[in-house]
């Protein structure tokens, strides 16, 4: 479905809104739970690495863990240094919601994973049959807009994007969009996620992290995105996340 027919959540559907610190407070907070927020992230992508060997890899240990497939630490140490690119983005001012930052922390987080990391695949020479990509969501395989759909699509997403009012509306709305619109190789839900971390922390939010343990509630959300053409229920769920996180 194209961009401009996508259901996005509105300002009433997303409330209330979370608790609110100053930026520098919450990427100090976003640091220090670093190895947790990568785990969180790697968990969801299916990456067998424990909590502790994810910390041990932050922490810089000499040997890869035990038995670890080395694509599974690649992607864990990717995600690490992603956050710190996200986090220094914020605090010196030069983050922003757009296709230059997507592309930024998608060529770290899909460096050992997608074709062209950081190319999307509207401006792609690799994509030359022009179709759109093919996810699979639960058993359910849906294709995605074509290289001319998303060459459109894609300034029109940042657009609807900005016309939004609250921070937290807009990230959320943005975690979901961008999910769905697929522009890059590999890893969109992941640079989606992290473009409505980096709106959240630059507004004094902090960072939405699923638990490991709401990992069947999440890739829901996710088939529910893809089945309804509907941000909504992703949203929800990001939202819901973040509320039971702050304790409110």
């Amino acid at each position: 479905m194209p961009l401009d027919r996508l259901v996005f959540a509105s300002e009433d559907e997303l409330r209330p809104t979370l608790p609110r610190r100053t930026p520098e407070l919450a990427c100090a907070l976003y640091a220090a739970a670093r190895a947790g927020i990568v785990h969180s992230y790697a968990h969801l992508e299916g990456n067998p690495l424990t909590p502790a060997q994810v910390g041990a890899l932050l922490a810089g240990a000499r040997e890869e863990p035990p038995a670890a497939d080395p694509h599974d630490v690649s992607q864990a140490l990717d995600l690490a240094e992603a956050s710190a690119v996200l986090e220094e983005r914020v605090l010196t001012g030069g983050f922003g919601l757009d296709v230059a930052q997507a592309e930024e922390l998608n060529g770290i987080l899909a460096r050992h994973e997608a074709l062209l990391p950081g190319v999307r695949r509207s401006a792609s020479a690799a994509n030359t049959d022009g179709a759109g990509a093919t996810v699979s969501v639960q058993g359910d395989l849906f294709l995605g807009l074509s290289k001319q759909e998303l060459a459109a699509s894609e300034p029109l997403l940042f657009s609807r994007i900005a016309q939004l009012r609250r921070p937290v509306v807009r990230a959320l709305n943005l975690a979901a969009a961008g999910a769905y619109l697929q522009m890059f190789w590999d890893g969109n839900k992941r640079t989606s996620r992290f473009l409505a971390d980096g709106e959240l922390l630059a507004h004094g939010f902090d960072s939405i992290v699923v638990p490991p343990e709401r990992k069947q509630d999440y890739h829901d959300a996710v088939a529910a995105l893809f089945r309804s053409h509907d941000v909504g229920p992703y949203a929800r769920f990001l939202l819901e996340v973040a509320r039971r996180a702050a304790g409110s």
